[in-house]
């Protein structure tokens, strides 16, 4: 959209979003706020002590920009010239974030806005720290030029590479990893904007823009000036599966067993329901891990009987958008709907959500068939709901009976569509 407080246009011919479980959708309104300097920091040691806090990070200059193409698995290889090993063996972060800056990009001229100038001010830590990789912090932002001033609170994740972590016997470059971090992110909250027609309404964090701004390094008394990339999507006031969980027994790994199984499963239910609009969309986040569903409003705050609340799928920092990718786009881009979650998930159920499913779910018969799950699956996206979505011409011969692997749906193209037994 043109301007960040714009009202979305109603979408022609919408199709039933009521949730696809028992319970009805929360009422209760989401609860979030919308959210020439640069940031300096000295070098101690062998890294530039962390700026990204608030009281440090303050009233700064930021300036939208376009990402690099992305690369990495599922995509082709970066078009930078990256350091080699021999070099790195001897040069330090600075030294390699000096010499190797963030790829140019040009912006398109067919974009929806021209680009725009900001001044942002971190306002909370929410995850960070010396060799986090991507920062995570809340901000206030303030768009140049918009009618109404008012700071809009936001997330950034800053990918900054003096605080990526060394992976390889610390001779791995960190410049080459923040900038594929943010080419695939940033490219993959575009896509999503870009396609928002088939998306699940606010399923994945509203995007707010890709941005940079100077940063100055003092070194040895000397100033050094350099550009950091950043993405802003909605600040998300929810809590994410993960932080739910609870040690429930002695003998097992933390889960979510101590919530109601019914809401537990309405919560399955909407976050399958979005992945596969996604699918259709044409892009794969490709890690459901419980830390990356978060819920709106919090559960330990709301009556869980009534009401389920807004599923948020977050963390695209590893997301494939098959258009751009090395296969190209995918068959369940290719029908008027959706595919159908008990087709796509046929062959078991997510690995990653283990302590939010009970275990009856991961269970075989005889057959080497996921029964109980597979029961779940047709009263869920069967019968009366299966209008929804592509209708599911698999045959039973060709059914697989592995669950999904982590990546296994990124690198299907059409070329392998019917080998899973997918129709085009």
């Amino acid at each position: 959209m043109d301007n960040p407080d714009e009202k979305p246009s109603e979408v022609p011919n919408k199709i039933d979003e009521t949730p696809l479980g028992n319970l009805k959708a929360c009422s209760t309104p989401l609860t979030i706020t919308r959210v020439s300097k640069s940031v300096s920091s000295i070098l101690l040691g062998s890294s530039p002590s962390l700026p990204y806090w608030p009281g440090r990070f303050m009233g700064i200059d930021i300036y939208e920009t376009y990402p690099p193409a992305p690369f990495g698995p599922g995509y082709g290889s970066s078009l930078n010239d990256w350091p080699d090993k021999a070099w790195m063996k001897n040069a330090t972060k600075l030294q390699q974030v000096l010499a190797y800056p963030p790829t140019e990009t040009q912006w398109p001229f067919d974009h929806d806005h021209d680009k725009r100038r900001a001044t942002m001010t971190i306002t909370k830590a929410l995850s960070v720290g010396e060799a986090r990789g991507a920062q995570l912090v809340a901000c206030s932002i303030q768009i140049d030029g918009q009618l109404k001033p008012q700071p809009q609170t936001l997330v950034a994740k800053i990918y900054d590479p003096l605080y990526y972590p060394y992976k390889w016997n610390d001779v791995d470059s960190v410049v080459r990893p923040a900038e594929m971090d943010y080419s695939r992110e940033a490219t993959a909250y575009e896509y999503i904007q870009k396609t928002n027609e088939r998306q699940k309404p606010d399923f994945a964090p509203k995007y707010w823009g890709s941005w940079k701004f100077r940063s100055i390094v003092t070194s040895q008394g000397i100033e050094h000036e350099r550009w950091v990339c950043l993405i802003s999507t909605e600040y998300v006031d929810g809590i994410s599966l993960f932080d739910l969980y609870a040690q429930n027994s002695l003998y097992s790994s933390p889960d979510g067993f101590h919530y109601d199984k019914e809401y537990r499963l309405s919560i399955l239910a909407e976050l399958l329901d979005g992945v596969v609009k996604q699918f259709h969309a044409g892009i794969n986040q490709r890690d459901l891990s419980p830390r990356n569903v978060m819920l709106v409003p919090n559960p330990q705050e709301h009556d869980t009987t009534i009401c389920i609340p807004r599923v948020v799928l977050i963390d695209y920092n590893i997301a494939v958008v098959w258009p751009y990718s090395k296969g190209g786009p995918h068959c369940f881009q290719d029908p008027v709907l959706p595919p159908n979650p008990a087709h796509v998930y046929s062959r078991g159920p997510p690995l990653d959500l283990e302590g939010w499913l009970d275990p009856e779910f991961y269970t075989r018969n005889r057959d080497s068939n996921y029964e109980t799950w597979e029961e779940w699956l047709q009263t869920t996206f069967g019968g009366k709901h299966a209008a929804r979505f592509a209708p599911m011409v698999r045959k039973e011969s060709e059914r697989a009976v592995q669950p999904f692997k982590k990546g296994d749906i990124h690198t299907t193209g059409r070329d392998k569509c019917q080998k899973l037994g997918f129709e085009e």
